[in-house]
């Protein structure tokens, strides 16, 4: 084959992907096409006034009713949460986040020594602090697994810690 023709088939291909890419880039997405009719539907009934006189309008939203829990249940739900309580996984997750965000401060502060000190001792001490944040880690992850089993949807769940990541994010802090 010569490198003309070579360089023409190369040339062919490089079209047809072209070709084929922006053929799927015009295929619409249904989804798309759903939000647009339920915009326009939204907006025509905007314009007819329909919104105009709705009860409540102008008022905030009562959010204090909690949509999870079964009604029957309503009235001591409310006096448990007066008397400052909430449901267990709500306080499991706060105390996760607590735990999560000590961890995270310790790291820190390790780090800083770090950048202050020089020589092993330093090395050693920073070392010693990822040991400890790895372990901090390990058991937190263990908490978020069993927490996100607890949670009543999956919008709830908490995404597992990965110690790289922390640590790559510490170590780009420069000025703590």
């Amino acid at each position: 084959m010569s490198q003309r023709a070579i360089s023409l088939s190369y040339k062919c291909a490089y079209l047809w992907g072209r070709m084929m890419v922006e053929e799927k880039e015009q295929e619409e997405d249904p989804l798309k096409k759903w939000d647009s009719l339920v915009e326009q539907r939204i907006q025509e009934a905007m314009a007819r006034g329909d919104f105009d006189n709705l009860s409540g309008k102008g008022k905030p939203l009562d959010l204090s009713r909690n949509p999870f829990a079964d009604p029957t249940l309503e009235p001591a739900w409310r006096l448990l949460q007066n008397a400052g309580f909430s449901l267990e996984w709500i306080e499991e997750d706060k105390e996760i986040r607590r735990d999560l965000e000590a961890a995270r401060a310790r790291l820190r502060h390790a780090w800083s020594l770090c950048l202050e000190w020089e020589g092993e001792g330093a090395r050693l001490a920073w070392e010693r602090a990822i040991s400890r944040f790895r372990e901090d880690v390990d058991r937190l992850n263990a908490r978020i697994d069993v927490h996100n089993l607890k949670v009543p949807s999956v919008h709830f769940q908490r995404l597992r810690v990965c110690v790289e990541e922390e640590i790559a994010r510490v170590r780009g802090q420069e000025h703590i």
